[in-house]
């Protein structure tokens, strides 16, 4: 059983990934779920057969506006994302200074696990 879960859709899923790694660097389990029909993963969340069990805190990332991904969010979830709009940069660039960061997925996600995170030798440079 995971410790958390990290669901994403495209490119946010590499986030996700990185993520995953620096929360193993601090004890912690992840299933990080590729979500490609966010309305589709609702259905299964509903029916009880989605791949984030129902005790299992999850964090909801992504890249665009966040507004489906809080409604798809239960209470003690956590969603990252941008909610910005009219920048301009490169992808990676972007992310990087609007915070959509894979650390910044493990705070919030060892947060929603209730397990303060570490800084990793890879965050310290």
């Amino acid at each position: 059983m995971p410790d958390v879960a990290l669901a994403a859709s495209g490119s946010e899923v590499a986030v996700a990934l990185a993520a995953a790694e620096l929360l193993a660097e601090d004890g912690l389990a992840a299933r990080v779920v590729s979500v490609p029909w966010r309305e589709r993963f609702r259905d299964r969340l509903d029916a009880g057969c989605a791949p984030v069990p129902a005790d299992c805190p999850a964090v909801w990332i992504e890249a665009g506006s966040t507004t489906g991904w809080h409604a798809l969010a239960r209470p003690g979830d956590r969603v990252v994302g941008l909610d910005d709009f009219g920048a301009s940069a490169p992808g990676p660039v972007l992310m990087r200074e609007l915070g959509l960061t894979p650390e910044a997925v493990a705070t919030a996600a060892s947060a929603a696990a209730g397990s303060p995170r570490r800084t990793s030798t890879k965050e310290r440079g």
